[in-house]
C-alpha cells in the first residue's frame, strides 16, 4: 500500500525478477483494483504480494480504495488465506510520510 506513483508495482517486479518496464508500461496512468502477483520463494515456496490502488489518486478516491483493499481482505480471510505482512511503501523523495490530500 502507499501514494500513487511511490513504487508499489516496481518493488514487486523487482521481488518476482520480473520485466519492470514492461509491467509499468503496462499499469502507467491507469487506475487498477486490487491486483494479485504470485511469486516464489526459493525455499518457502509460492505466495502471493498483492498490488493495490494508490491512495491520492487524481482518478480514484482514498475511500474507494480502501473498500476495495478491505473487500478483498474480507473474502480471503473467508477463504482462510493468513495475511503475513503489510508493506506501506512511500516515495523516497518524501521528507516524511503525510496524509494523503483528499483523504
Amino acid at each position: 500500500m502507499g501514494l500513487n506513483g511511490c513504487g508499489k508495482s516496481s518493488f514487486i517486479a523487482q521481488a518476482r525478477g520480473a520485466d519492470h518496464n514492461r509491467m509499468v508500461d503496462r499499469l502507467q496512468n491507469k487506475a487498477f483494483f486490487v491486483r494479485v502477483v504470485d511469486a516464489t520463494h526459493p525455499t518457502k515456496g509460492r505466495f502471493i504480494f498483492i498490488d493495490t490502488p494508490g491512495f491520492d489518486n487524481p482518478t480514484v478516491s482514498d475511500k474507494v480504495i480502501m473498500v476495495q483493499v478491505s473487500d478483498w481482505l474480507r473474502t480471503v480471510r473467508r477463504l482462510g488465506v493468513k495475511l503475513a505482512a503489510i508493506l506501506c511503501l512511500h516515495r523516497i523523495t518524501d521528507t516524511r510520510y503525510a496524509r494523503p490530500a483528499g483523504g
